[in-house]
Formats: structure tokens, C-alpha cells, sequence
């Protein structure tokens, strides 16, 4: 299959320097990428995430050292705008898997980002890349290509066999837990697909294919489509049972002239039918479709799932999922107990270590047991580190986008991928107390099951105790629980800690940043207030000392790649502020020229502000009408998520006081632009006074004509809108009469032409500046619209008070714009001054 060659990369990709070509071209040859460059935005963003977790064996497979691989990675920021659709194009190519599976791949494991996963990836991808020939050779590269990615992408097969770094062990993992399979299930229930895959994989790793020996078996599918439906035989020495017959069947001349007969081939009796009874059954045996069927049931059944799953998010201290402070008395005393001794064949300090895992970081017990550890400093690790110092977890979330122009913004905070996260010293004890020195993973070398029965009579043992109900599920859920019972707590810092993703935190994940300080501040806060729990049963319970990991590089941190610098905000206010007062309301008023370029650079700094103030999303006509700022209640009606026909994340938030002000100017600054443009723009000018009317609705008659109203000036690309700025017509153009001026709306396409930053900063500024000032998570769901089923603040059963919530929000985001340099300013053309 054609890869790019020279030329195609010096088109693509402006930022390559010549000495960068031959090497760029045998990495893309390498991953087999399409010679226009489809999907490459995801493969690269896969590579990078490897390169990040493993950089020495990546350097080696591409046969490149580290910093020239880095500089290669590096040169898909910028990519020419002819290649960009097809650059970033989300969809997989038909074909790939067949004939550019490596592509594919790399292509399909981007969505399952994570150390464990870069790990096994780097190992598949070291193998077949080192002995391509062969497996080229005996045509494997499609089926085990396709062995790998659908047992590793399959949530039910073990990751404990593909931690091996070697395909020696590799396959002999593989081979085991195969085996293990066949033990567990019935001969006839066993996968036998997941099986045919473990085999071929295992076969992959040791390069011992055997060609097949052509073999024709009857399918049984074929085998019932053999059969006439229509021709019936009773079955002999019956009275009420029949079979269907076989129909006429053909083989080779050859075989026929041997005597062989084609019925042989299939069974005697394959279809059995039995005759209905004459009488009917009675009505009490007959079952009731209207039961079945009944509306009302199904909607009653939904209704308790839905009532269900917002009790779920709804969550308190008090929920029997928690553990309660007693229940976390009596767990803490065990854990940190001396008692010695063995639970099958597991020691209990490391039964005590795995379970105070579990309990701090809110994993599971299988990715507890897989996590690496090591009692050396090593570069390219992710995984627990021991040293005599403390205990670090090092983790690499997955990243929340893909790399592209913004990656070499200078506006933007940077990004890396791992974290250090330091663990109390009391766990480091714990550790050293241990025999895992020298051990791979947490488990020491001890199965999961084999764990997983010796917690279950260990915790059984404590509440016969002191009679509790202390579980392994519930320990598992009991941090994600408390954080969603405490709010307290941003609920990203779980997908970092936990080292998976969650529906929950979907949507904040793209827009929180923090640096490697904050994390672990904010992880040691969530674990204070863990212990502060127990000091409720306890009173002379004491708090250990929680230990915060000392870093210098607040550089870099995790999550958004949006998130805005403060200086790059304030620049841009500063030169704007300074550009509007250096004009002069005289001349602004009788030139036509001047007029519209106030107009538009005054209407680009509301919009800016508007967006930076709320925290509304890069929209088209983001604000339709005045109608929608309550001005009494200090609030703000938007409507940025929303579908076109759907109002799931309509919502009142926050106006903070600067944008109050300015909007009030804005709105004084638009009734004096339609009286100036009254003669020279009529349309225009109408639109300008209408939208100033405090009576634009009025004339709307129910509830169905205000609701089409919204519905076609909501996010809308037509409707002129507020925010609307004036362009010159080309006057070559046969359209237009003159080389007048034309109204647009200020979409996110344009305006984003007069600021650096992507246009959603704002969004990402307002998360990250409530979150460093520890803003109570409900009100921050409440000012971005981040809540699911349960969180609505405008739901039937609320309790949220909308004034008490915009009265805790305003004085922190006055304070967010006062600190940036924002200010009201009244317009030049209304002859106001400040």
C-alpha cells in the first residue's frame, strides 16, 4: 500500500526541516500511514502517548535516538490547511484492518489510552515489527493484528497476560490462561472464539504457525437449511411427531462413482415438529399479551430505572454504599494491626497493603494487583516506586485531546502526560513491612482470584468481629462514593488516581488543568478528610501525617490543553481597552468608516468578555436576545449544549457585575448605532431596534409560538443576533449593488479571528479559576452545566435555590475579572463617560 513519500510530507506538514525528511518518511512507512494522511492526527496522538510512557524502547524500534524521535513527534502540530480535514478525520478507512492493520491498530487504540496499555502495545508492536518478514511470510499480519486488539480491547479478558514485556513470557502467559479457561468452563460452553484468539496470539509470540490442512465440514446452519419445510414425514412409531425431509443433495462424479451416498452426510432426524392439541389449553395456562404489552407496566418499569439512577447521584454520607466512620474504625485498626500470618497461602500484610490500596486510590482490586512497582528509580516507568524517601505512584492519564496547532500556542498552559502522586508515609511502612522486593506488580506474584478469597475471609473475619457489613465492592466504590456524597473534591482527581476514565467526569475532564502541586494537595485534603470520618466513632482517634510531594515543575500540568494563561488574558483586555479609548466620539460619529470599525472592535470586546464572564460555550448568536439577562436576579439564561430541538441544558447562571455593566452599555451603544444607521442601513438598523425593544415577545401568543421563536434564533448561523459586526461588500462581487457595509454574525469562526486564544478559553479559564478557589463542585456544575441525571438544578424536585447559588458565584467571579483587567466601558457613541 502507498505511504507518503518526500514531497507529500513537505505539503502536510510545514514545520519539517530538511534533515527531518528521510526520517519522517521511514517512521510513516514504519506505521504504514495513507499517503493523504487520513486518521494520522489519532495515530500520532497514540505514538506520542507511547513515546511519553516508554521513550528509550520507542527510540529503539524506529531505530532513532530519543531527542530526534521527540523532534519528530513534534512536527504534526501544524499541519497545511489543504491536509487538515483529512489529517484529523475521526473515522476508521475501510480497508485498514486487511491492508494497513498496524495503522489501524495504532489508529483504534488511541480510545484506550493508559500505561498498562502503552506497555503491552510497545511489546505487540516490538515483536512484529522485528520479525515482519516472517510473519508477512506465513500471512498472519491481519490475524494477529486482529488477535491482539479484540483480547485487549475486551473488557472481560485479564490484563495479567499481557504484562509480560518479552514474547517469551508473553506466550507463556497466554498459554496459561487459556488453560485456565478450559478449566473453568464446560467443554461445551467454553469461548471458543476467545480461545481460537488466545491460541493465534500465543502462536504470534512464538513464530510457530503450522499451515492448515484443507478441511470441509458441514456447518449446522447448513445442515437445518437441508431440510423441506414443506415435505413432512411422521416420525414411525409415533402418533403426533414429524419430521421434515432432506432434500435432494448432489456430490462429485468422482465420489459417486465410489459409492459414497450423500444422505450419509446427514443426520436422520434433524427437525421435529409435534401436532397441537385439539382442545385448547385453558385460560388460566395461556399467557396474557396485554401483560406482556402493557404500556403502562413498561413505563413504570423505565421510571423506577430512572428514579433509580438519580437516588444513585444523590448520594450522602449516610448511603449504605459508604462506609461508615465505624466500619472505617475497625477497618483502619485491622489494616494497621501486626498480626502475622497466612490466608491462602497470602500473607496478611499483603492482604493489608492491597486492601489500604484499594481504599486510598478508589481501584479496583484486578488493577491493583497489575499495578508495576519498583524499589529503583527508573526513567521509563509508570506504576508505584519505592524508595527510602517515600512512595510514589506515578500515573499517565489519558490525554484529553489529540495534538495540533494549539500545542505550540504560547497563550496556553502546557501539558504533559504523567504525574507523581506521593502516598502517606504509613503506607511506605506498610510496603517496606512486605516481601514484594524484587517483585513485578503489587500482588507479589499471588493471583487475583486466589486475593480475592483471602480479602473475602479476612474482611469476613472482622465483621463476625465486630459485626459489620464491610465488603471488597464496597471498599472498591467507597472513594469515587464519598467524593460524589462530599462534592467536595473535583471528580477529575479520580480518573487520575484511578487510571480510569468515568461517565461521570466526561465532560469536566476536558477542562480541568492542574498541576502536579495541586493534585497532590488535593488528593492529601481528600484523604484528611477520610480520617477525620474515623474521628467521629473515635475521638482519640489520630490523624496521620499526610506528606505533600515537593515538585519545582508547576510548568507543566494534567488535563486541558485550552486552558489559558492569565498573562495572555490580560494582554489582550489591555490592548483592546487601549484601542477603544484612542478614539475620539467626534470623529467616530461622522465618519461612517470610523463608526463601523468602533462598532466592530467594541462589539468583539463584549462578545470576549461575554464569554469569558459566563463561561458560555463557542457558539453561533451565543446570546439571541436582551430578554434572557435577568438583570434583578444578577443572572444569566444560556443555552450553549443544547440540541436544536432539546432544551436539556438550558440553564440560569451567574452574571457577574463587570458584565452586567457592560451588557447594559452594549445595549445603549446599539439603540444609538440604528438611530445613526437609520438612513444609510434600514435593515440593519430595524434589526438593531428590535433587538433593543423591551417588547420584542410581547406580540408572541402561547407557549408553542415563544418556544419556534427560540428555537430559530438559538445558536443560530442566519439570525444577525446581538453580537453581529459589519463588513465591507467586495464591490466585484455581481451580488451586491454597491461597496456599502453588510451585517454577519459574530459566529466562532470570525471571531476568532481577533483573539489567540481558541475561542472556548473562556469555558476553561472560569473551571480552572473556581476550582483553585475551592468553589463547592455543585455550584461549579451549576455555572458550566456539568451535572447528570439527579443534578439538574431546574428538575421537578430541586432544592438548589438559584439566588442562593448566583449570591456564593458572583463575588468570586467579579473577582476573576477584576484580577484579568476587564472593566465596563460605556460606548464613545452614546456620549457617555465612565
Amino acid at each position: 500500500m502507498p505511504t507518503p513519500i518526500i514531497e507529500d510530507i513537505q505539503k502536510c506538514l510545514p514545520r519539517v526541516t530538511e534533515g527531518q525528511y528521510s526520517n519522517l518518511e521511514h517512521l510513516l512507512e514504519l506505521i504504514d500511514c495513507p499517503d493523504d494522511f487520513r486518521g494520522l492526527q489519532k495515530v500520532i496522538s497514540t505514538l506520542e502517548y507511547v513515546f511519553s510512557v516508554q521513550p528509550k524502547k520507542f527510540s529503539l524500534l524506529i531505530d532513532l535516538n530519543e531527542q530526534v524521535a521527540g523532534e519528530l513527534l513534534e512536527c504534526f502540530t501544524e499541519v497545511s490547511d489543504d491536509y487538515v480535514k483529512q489529517y484529523a478525520n475521526q473515522s476508521h478507512g475501510k480497508g485498514w484492518m486487511s491492508k494497513r492493520p498496524i495503522y489501524s491498530l495504532l489508529f483504534i487504540f488511541f480510545d484506550y489510552l493508559n500505561p498498562e496499555a502503552a506497555i503491552a502495545l510497545m511489546t505487540f508492536l516490538e515483536h512484529y515489527l522485528t520479525n515482519e518478514q516472517k510473519i508477512a511470510g506465513s500471512g498472519r499480519e491481519e490475524s494477529s493484528v486482529r488477535a491482539f486488539r479484540l483480547l485487549y480491547t475486551d473488557k472481560m479478558v485479564s490484563r495479567h497476560c499481557f504484562e509480560s514485556r518479552s514474547a517469551s513470557d508473553m506466550w507463556q502467559c497466554l498459554k496459561e490462561y487459556r488453560e485456565e479457561i478450559k478449566r473453568q468452563s464446560d467443554e461445551s460452553l467454553a469461548p471458543s472464539t476467545l480461545l481460537a484468539y488466545l491460541l493465534e496470539l500465543e502462536h504470534f509470540y512464538r513464530l510457530d504457525w503450522k499451515n492448515r490442512e484443507p478441511r470441509q465440514r458441514i456447518s449446522n446452519r447448513k445442515v437445518r437449511a437441508s431440510y423441506s419445510r414443506k415435505k413432512i414425514e411422521r416420525v414411525i412409531g409415533s402418533e403426533n411427531l414429524y419430521t421434515a425431509s432432506l432434500n435432494r443433495t448432489r456430490l462429485d462424479s468422482y465420489f459417486e462413482g465410489a459409492g459414497v451416498t450423500a444422505t450419509e452426510d446427514y443426520p436422520e432426524l434433524s427437525i421435529v415438529k409435534t401436532e397441537q392439541p385439539s382442545t385448547p389449553k385453558p385460560n388460566y395456562e395461556e399467557p396474557d399479551i396485554a401483560v406482556i404489552k402493557d404500556i403502562a407496566k413498561i413505563r413504570q418499569v423505565n421510571g423506577n430505572i430512572a428514579n433509580d439512577v438519580r437516588r444513585s447521584h444523590n448520594i450522602t454520607r449516610m448511603g449504605r454504599n459508604v462506609l461508615q466512620p465505624h466500619e472505617l474504625s475497625y477497618l483502619w485498626n485491622e489494616l494497621l494491626s501486626d498480626k502475622q500470618g497466612k490466608i491462602q497461602q497470602i500473607p496478611h500484610s499483603n492482604i493489608k497493603l492491597i486492601l489500604l490500596f484499594i481504599m486510598l486510590t478508589g481501584r479496583t482490586l484486578e488493577s491493583a494487583c497489575r499495578l508495576p512497582i519498583a524499589f529503583e528509580s527508573q526513567d521509563d516507568f509508570t506504576g508505584l516506586m519505592v524508595t527510602d524517601v517515600g512512595l510514589n505512584l506515578i500515573v499517565a492519564p489519558r490525554p484529553t485531546s489529540t495534538k495540533g496547532r494549539h500545542s505550540i500556542n504560547e497563550n496556553l498552559l502546557k501539558t504533559k502526560i504523567s504525574a507523581t502522586l506521593r502516598l502517606p508515609e504509613f503506607f511506605h511502612s506498610m510496603v517496606m513491612k512486605t516481601d514484594l522486593n524484587g517483585c513485578v506488580n503489587l500482588s507479589g506474584g499471588y493471583s487475583v482470584s486466589s486475593y480475592r478469597k483471602a480479602i473475602e475471609s479476612f474482611l469476613k473475619n472482622i465483621n463476625q468481629k465486630f459485626d459489620s457489613q464491610i465488603s471488597l465492592k464496597r471498599m472498591e466504590f467507597f472513594l469515587p462514593n464519598v467524593v460524589m456524597a462530599d462534592e467536595t473534591v473535583d471528580p477529575v482527581l479520580l480518573e487520575i488516581v484511578t487510571d480510569k476514565l468515568s461517565y461521570y467526569s466526561r465532560s469536566p475532564r476536558h477542562y480541568a488543568w492542574y498541576t502536579e502541586s495541586e493534585i497532590n494537595q488535593k488528593l492529601q485534603k481528600l484523604w484528611f478528610s477520610i480520617f477525620e470520618r474515623i474521628q467521629f466513632f473515635d475521638t482519640e482517634f489520630e490523624i496521620p501525617e499526610l506528606e505533600i510531594l515537593q515538585t519545582n515543575d508547576d510548568r507543566c500540568g494534567i488535563g486541558s490543553q485550552f486552558t489559558p494563561t492569565r498573562t495572555s488574558i490580560i494582554d489582550w483586555v489591555t490592548r483592546y481597552q487601549v484601542s477603544l479609548k484612542s478614539y475620539v466620539a467626534f470623529d467616530v460619529v461622522k465618519n461612517l468608516d470610523h463608526l463601523i470599525d468602533y462598532h466592530n472592535k467594541y462589539t468583539i470586546y463584549t462578545a470576549i468578555l461575554f464569554l469569558n464572564a459566563s463561561g458560555y460555550r463557542a457558539v453561533n448568536n451565543p446570546l439571541p436576545s436582551f430578554d434572557l439577562l435577568l438583570s434583578r436576579y444578577d443572572g444569566l439564561c444560556i443555552s450553549d449544549k443544547d440540541s436544536r430541538l432539546t432544551f436539556a441544558h438550558t440553564r440560569i447562571v451567574a452574571c457577574p457585575s463587570i458584565l452586567k455593566e457592560q451588557l447594559a452599555y452594549y445595549i445603549e451603544h446599539l439603540n444609538t448605532l440604528a438611530n445613526l444607521l437609520n438612513h444609510l442601513l434600514p435593515r440593519e438598523s430595524a434589526h438593531l431596534y428590535l433587538q433593543c425593544c423591551e417588547h420584542q415577545l410581547i406580540n408572541l401568543q402561547g407557549k408553542i409560538e415563544k418556544t419556534d421563536w427560540f428555537l430559530s434564533v438559538k445558536n443560530s448561523k442566519s439570525n444577525d443576533g446581538l453580537f453581529l459586526l459589519f463588513v465591507k461588500n467586495d464591490a466585484d462581487d455581481k451580488d451586491c449593488q454597491d461597496d456599502t457595509y453588510r451585517s454577519t454574525n459574530l459566529g466562532p469562526k470570525l471571531l476568532s479571528q481577533f483573539i489567540e486564544l481558541p475561542i472556548n478559553f473562556g469555558r476553561h479559564f472560569v473551571r480552572r479559576y473556581l476550582q483553585t478557589n475551592n468553589v463547592h463542585q455543585e455550584l461549579i456544575k451549576f455555572q458550566l452545566g456539568h451535572w447528570v441525571a439527579g443534578e439538574t438544578p431546574l428538575e421537578k424536585h430541586s432544592s438548589l435555590s438559584h439566588e442562593a447559588a448566583i449570591q456564593q458565584l458572583k463575588p468570586i467571579l467579579d473577582g476573576m475579572l477584576s484580577d484579568l483587567g476587564w472593566s465596563a466601558i460605556p460606548s464613545l457613541i452614546t456620549r457617555k463617560r465612565a
